[in-house]
């Protein structure tokens, strides 16, 4: 059974936005629903994936979620993946954020 809805942000730096894909595409399989928060949207807008939606911003209910989640430190809701491949620049920029999401996935 699919855990139910993961939110991902990486609001700047349109190449790095791109990186994060096969990320998504990796969480898409292992959760009903991905809500990917960047501020490029339009170059996903053909996504195969069904359960990924791809926003601006979060609504002001969603911040006060992350809000929530972080002062009561609430893991497993949302992957802040800013800074991410800056806080491990010895890394390639996809295992940076895989490894900030704490996800499982093959890197090949």
């Amino acid at each position: 059974m699919k855990a139910s809805t993961i939110y991902v942000i990486r609001k700047y730096s349109m190449g790095d936005v791109l990186w994060v894909e096969p990320l998504i595409a990796s969480l898409a399989q292992s959760y009903r629903k991905v809500v990917f928060v960047n501020r490029y949207p339009a170059l996903f807008e053909n996504y195969p994936a069904p359960n990924v939606v791809f926003k601006i911003r979060l609504s002001p209910l969603e911040k006060l979620y992350y809000w929530c989640c972080r002062q009561f430190r609430i893991r497993g809701k949302f992957i802040d993946l800013n800074q991410a491949y800056e806080a491990n620049p010895r890394c390639h920029m996809l295992e940076a954020y895989v490894k900030t999401a704490g996800h499982a996935m093959p890197l090949v």
